[in-house]
């Protein structure tokens, strides 16, 4: 994957806690696992596939875990600690750039987000015709008011 779609993979994946953010003005415990996804392809990016300007690169190994029992064995460290914070700040400016992707886009189609919110609560699912359909009606409706 080119890193074009590993950043919009990651956008995706904080679009639900973003829409909390946008609709409620809050943000909940239901985004947990798409959080820790979108986290997961940041830190492949910047320590795997050599997708960070200050990081540069370099491949630096995933830290090997115990698959069973941790019997409190600690793994030698692959890099300084200078370097983990390097990462881990990387790692955190991927995030919050394509968080805020997924806020903007949000907030410029937050005339659909109702919509379909509405939607989903009458009937718990929307099909792609009638989520393009809204889309397109919305759309529309936009240029129309212009």
């Amino acid at each position: 994957m080119s890193k074009t779609e590993l950043q919009n993979k990651i956008a995706s994946l904080l679009g639900g806690r973003a829409a909390e953010e946008v609709m409620l003005d809050d943000i909940s415990t239901g985004a947990h696992n798409d959080l820790a996804r979108a986290t997961d392809i940041a830190r492949s990016m910047v320590k795997e596939y050599g997708m960070s300007t200050k990081v540069g690169h370099v491949y630096f190994a995933r830290e090997k875990r115990p698959l069973f029992l941790d019997m409190g064995m600690e793994g030698s460290a692959q890099y300084s600690e200078a370097t983990a914070q390097v990462i881990d700040s990387e790692v955190q400016g991927i995030l919050s750039e394509q968080y805020s992707k997924a806020i903007d886009i949000l907030r410029s189609k937050k005339e659909i987000l109702k919509d379909a919110g509405s939607i989903l609560l009458e009937k718990e699912k929307i099909d792609g015709q009638e989520l393009k359909t809204l889309v397109d009606r919305i759309s529309k409706n936009a240029t129309d008011t212009e």
